[in-house]
């Protein structure tokens, strides 16, 4: 893959070799369109600044495709410049009813990641992520944490803004936002925008039972950290509205929990052998590793991770921590208080925690 399909932009370049219907009705009235149309068109299909279309133009001698490849020149090298690193950017989190996701941007500059533009496509390409059923159509019906590598998300249709989207009323009048049909769009308007190396990290998906879980989210401040706890009532039947709402809100400070305590297992005692062993090998490949070999003893045996398990310092498995919003109580304690509450028993099915720029931690019973 060359540089210029790794940093998206010619996703850019293929959805307007076809014109547009507005645009082919701008250059086939017979008349010379203006310089100002040009600018106009040329912002509209690249999200470059007015001064920077003008430029590019009148460079090419006011040819637009030609205008169009001068931008992407000058974008490329902006990219690319002073060996800068894209160190900065936030977590996006979204969630609907059973599912959530976490989706990492990346940007060389706070500044960026700060700006309301960010924000939004960020926000909308979490949205996508989770409404995407192709995304979901090989997931465990009763619990699955879904790593889905950037270039699957390139192609997957942007999902249309909410009104309770932040910053989606200040955004609305920009037109090359508004024209982006795909997340792989989305995110080339951004680096045409801001001249920087904008791009996603990685992205994980959690879902539960559809009728008889929900997923809590907790993200942190500017988006350094968040998680997605996933959660099941222990009953056939389908969830009221007044108990889903219950369940989230437990959902969602469990996962204020995970951000803060940074578990690696839920449970070492309540699962079967191999559940355990299952939970712990997730939360162990999760880690940056230098190597996929299974994990050895000193005499060269391999290990037994059951026993790993059961020997785990309480302080790295979920159930046994000192609750994060009520340290009197260990997590296990404060959800059997919620379970009592509720009329039914509440079990954690799974949890994913991302902090920006880093690998994730995940586990699953």
């Amino acid at each position: 893959m060359n540089v210029l399909q790794r940093l998206g932009v010619l996703s850019v370049v293929r959805r307007h070799v076809v014109m547009s219907a507005r645009s082919v009705r701008l250059f086939s009235s017979g008349a010379a369109p203006s310089q100002l149309e040009l600018i106009k068109e040329l912002r509209r299909r690249t999200g470059a600044g007015i001064g920077d279309c003008k430029k590019a133009l009148e460079s090419s001698h006011n040819d637009i495709d030609l205008a169009m490849q001068h931008l992407q020149s000058q974008a490329l090298a902006a990219f690319t410049k002073e060996g800068a690193l894209s160190t900065q950017g936030s977590i996006g989190v979204a969630r609907r009813g059973s599912r959530g996701a976490l989706v990492d941007l990346s940007s060389q500059t706070d500044f960026v990641s700060r700006n309301e533009r960010f924000s939004y496509v960020l926000q909308r390409v979490s949205n996508s992520l989770v409404a995407d059923d192709g995304v979901w159509q090989h997931a465990a019906p009763e619990m699955a944490v879904l790593e889905v590598p950037p270039e699957r998300l390139e192609n997957i249709e942007l999902a249309a803004p909410s009104d309770a989207d932040a910053n989606a009323q200040v955004v609305a009048s920009d037109e090359a936002l508004a024209s982006a049909s795909t997340i792989g769009e989305a995110v080339s308007q951004l680096r045409f925008m801001f001249k920087e190396d904008i791009k996603i990290r990685r992205s994980v998906a959690l879902g539960v039972h559809e009728t008889r879980g929900v997923v809590g989210a907790y993200k942190h401040g500017d988006g350094k950290f968040a998680a997605l706890v996933g959660l099941v009532v222990d009953r056939p039947n389908t969830l009221t509205p007044e108990q889903r709402a219950r369940l989230q809100e437990i959902g969602d400070r469990l996962a204020v929990h995970v951000v803060a305590r940074s578990p690696l297992t839920i449970s070492t005692e309540d699962a079967s052998d191999d559940e355990s062993a299952s939970a712990v090998a997730v939360a162990v490949t999760a880690r940056p590793e230098p190597t996929a070999e299974p994990l050895l003893t000193p005499e060269g045996g391999e290990v037994d991770m059951h026993a790993l398990a059961k020997k785990q310092k309480p302080n790295t498995v979920m159930l046994e921590q000192p609750f994060a919003l009520d340290e009197q109580l260990v997590v296990r304690e404060w959800l059997k208080q919620q379970s009592a509450a509720a009329g039914v028993p509440i079990i954690v099915r799974g949890f994913v925690r991302l902090e920006r720029g880093q690998t994730q931690t995940a586990s699953t019973l």
